[in-house]
This record gives C-alpha cells, sequence and structure tokens, in this order.
C-alpha cells in the first residue's frame, strides 16, 4: 500500500503545492534549529559553571549519589560501588561509600569526612586522615558533575548526580558479608 503523498507517509497528496511542501518543511527546520539551540545553550551553562570557580563551588554545594563499576571502565571485576556525598558551603564533605564484591558476595561500608575545593579545573578532597585525591573536573552543571583522575581518558569517567537531601545509600543484600 503506498501512501496518498506518493509513498513519502507525510500526509500530503500529488495535489498538495509546493508551497504547502515548503511551509511544512520550514517548520520542521525550525524545530530542529530550536533543539540544537537548547542543546548548544546546555553545553555552555557546563562550560560557564566548570570555568568561573564561584559558580562552580556552589553547585556542588548540596547532597550528590553515584555509582559505578571496573565494567564501566571495560573490565568488569564484579566489583560495584555505591556513595552518596554532603558537600557544605564551607568546604566540608561527609561520603558514605558502599563497595560490594558480587562474586565473593562480601561489601565494605566506610564513612569518610573532610575537606574539598575546586579551583582552576580540579577538584581536590583533602580526608581527615590526611590523605588527598585530586581529580581534573569534565564538567559541572547545576545537577550533573563529571570528574576523572588527571592521568586518565575521557572515555570513562565518574559521575555524580545531585540528589534530595533527604537521599539514602542502598544497603548491601542480606546474604553479603562485612569484609574484612
Amino acid at each position: 500500500m503506498v501512501a496518498q503523498d506518493g509513498g513519502h507517509g507525510l500526509g500530503y497528496d500529488k495535489n498538495t503545492s509546493q508551497r504547502d511542501w515548503l511551509s511544512l518543511m520550514k517548520r520542521i527546520y525550525s524545530i530542529f534549529g530550536f533543539a540544537a539551540a537548547l542543546s548548544l545553550n546546555a553545553c555552555h551553562a557546563d562550560v560557564e559553571l566548570k570555568q568561573d570557580a564561584t559558580k562552580a563551588k556552589a553547585a556542588l554545594v548540596g547532597v550528590w549519589q553515584g555509582d559505578g563499576s571496573a565494567d564501566d571502565e571495560g573490565n568488569y571485576s564484579g566489583l560495584e560501588e555505591y556513595w552518596k556525598i554532603t558537600r557544605t558551603a564551607d568546604g566540608r564533605f561527609e561520603q558514605e561509600y558502599l563497595s560490594m564484591d558480587m562474586s565473593a558476595k562480601k561489601y565494605t561500608l566506610a564513612l569518610e569526612k573532610g575537606a574539598w575545593d575546586y579551583e582552576g579545573g580540579m577538584y581536590v578532597e583533602t580526608h581527615d586522615d590526611g590523605q588527598s585525591n585530586s581529580f581534573r573536573v569534565i564538567s559541572i552543571t547545576e545537577n550533573t558533575f563529571q570528574y576523572n583522575f588527571p592521568q586518565d581518558s575521557d572515555d570513562y569517567f565518574i559521575e555524580e548526580g545531585k540528589t534530595d537531601s533527604d537521599f539514602e545509600l542502598i544497603k548491601p543484600p542480606p546474604e553479603f558479608a562485612k569484609a574484612d
């Protein structure tokens, strides 16, 4: 069965004028143009926050959650990680971190506290025990934070999403034992 428009399926028949066809095409291009403008505007917001340390720091304040596995980096080891991190405006953080070894059915749950900062495209956490981690920032928006270790490529990266203040970290399955 052939569509009335000669096979195009756009609802126009052989009697449709070229002017009507051009009008339809203009509307379609307008929609695509609007979508592209929105997309570019969203990308601009990423750059704006990343380049402006004051705006980036303000965006990072709040409760964030993340998850990942070595599989995200192309070599699944059966290890899955989940975390909730709360960053405060005074530069402090508190992070709950859950790591589960899916093959051994064991988990590690840790609470880490310390100070955080963002400057010059680098996010730095200094833990209360003195350990420090530096990360190269890929993108910061109001709702998404992407970063990586300085030596790593952007093929795989760590991503956090902003969440509600009452967000709770998942619990390990009951059959999992606490790792030594």
